[in-house]
C-alpha cells in the first residue's frame, strides 16, 4: 500500500510531507492509540514501532544525515539534541510527557519502546 501511494504520479507524496511534524502528530494521534490498547489489556506491539521509527528518524535528523530538511513546527532543536546528547536518550525520550502523556511513566512501554527502537536499529543496520 505504501509502495502504492509514493510510486504513484498522480499523488506525488514525498517522504518530506509524510514525516513533518512528528512532534504534533505523536501526542495527537499515536499516544492515544498506544493508550487505548494498554486499556484494552492489549500490547501495543505495531502502534510502538510509530514512535520507534520517529525517534530514529530524529537520530539520524540529530546526525546530520537526513537527505532534506526536516520541517517540524515545534521542533525544539536544541532539545532533541541534548536528548542525543544524553547518557540515555530512549529514556528521555519515552519520559517526555508532552509527546506520550501518562505513558510515560509505564515502565512496560519504556520497555516496549526500547524493543522496537532496538528493531528499528537492527532492520537500518
Amino acid at each position: 500500500m505504501v509502495l502504492k501511494r509514493f510510486t504513484n504520479p498522480y499523488i506525488q507524496d514525498t517522504n518530506q510531507r509524510v514525516a513533518a511534524d512528528g512532534f504534533s502528530k505523536i501526542p495527537a494521534m499515536i499516544a492515544p492509540t498506544l493508550r487505548e490498547c494498554y486499556q484494552r489489556g492489549a500490547r501495543p506491539e505495531a502502534t510502538a514501532m510509530l514512535p520507534a521509527l520517529f525517534f530514529v528518524f530524529m537520530q539520524q535528523w540529530h546526525l546530520g544525515k537526513l537527505p532534506y530538511v526536516y520541517q517540524d513546527g515545534i521542533l525544539d532543536a536544541a532539545a532533541v539534541h541534548a536528548m542525543f546528547d544524553a547518557a540515555d536518550p530512549v529514556a528521555v525520550y519515552a519520559g517526555d510527557k508532552a509527546l506520550f502523556g501518562d505513558l510515560s511513566e509505564r515502565a512496560d512501554f519504556v520497555a516496549l519502546l526500547r524493543e522496537k527502537i532496538a528493531t528499528v536499529n537492527t532492520l537500518i543496520g
